[in-house]
């Protein structure tokens, strides 16, 4: 993507950057969520900044539920009608979720939230019911699929505002020039 590509994306849209994560899971775990702001300078240098961070723990959970949780964070704050024209962009580390949302929760609802090859419930369905009901709500939201621990910045906040990495995450802030609120 070219800078001002970027700078658009971030700007015409309210993008957030989700993780989950789980200790020997199940265990302790949480989640991360981060939006940031750009804007392309003069000199042709990008800016970001933090647009909004947040983070929550659970002291027994699993690392999908994490990762739903962290979505759903999203969903509930941020939807479209809080947000009036903009679409709301969120981006994954998470196969499970971005399956889950793109794909099996539509055959799951069908199938009264039983998986149908084993025809047991699927794991998580009090999250993922509560997340139906958002999707059919808001379809315009985008959920979209990245490699975890891949360098990708913006994951990598998401990453240790999950795992509880305060000094993860004010390094990276500090390494990409990232300014605070």
């Amino acid at each position: 993507m070219e800078k001002s590509e970027i700078v658009e994306l971030f700007n015409k849209n309210q993008v957030f950057w989700t993780d989950g994560s789980c200790s020997c899971n199940p265990g302790p775990g949480g989640f991360g969520v981060i939006s940031l702001k750009v804007e392309e300078l003069d000199n042709g240098k990008i800016r970001k900044y933090i647009n909004y961070a947040y983070s929550e723990e659970c002291e027994h959970t699993t690392n999908n539920r994490e990762e739903l949780k962290a979505i759903l964070h999203v969903y509930k704050y941020f939807a479209p009608e809080k947000q009036s024209d903009e679409t709301v962009v969120i981006f994954t580390d998470s196969g499970y979720c971005y399956n889950l949302i793109n794909s099996w929760i539509w055959i799951w609802c069908e199938n009264d939230w039983r998986k149908s090859s084993t025809n047991k419930v699927v794991d998580n369905v009090d999250l993922i019911k509560e997340l139906f009901k958002y999707l059919c709500k808001f379809p315009n939201i985008e959920v979209h699929k990245v490699k975890g621990h891949k360098d990708i910045l913006e994951n990598e906040l998401a990453d240790a505002l999950a795992t509880g990495n305060k000094t993860k995450f004010l390094n990276l802030c500090k390494k990409n020039n990232i300014e605070d609120f």
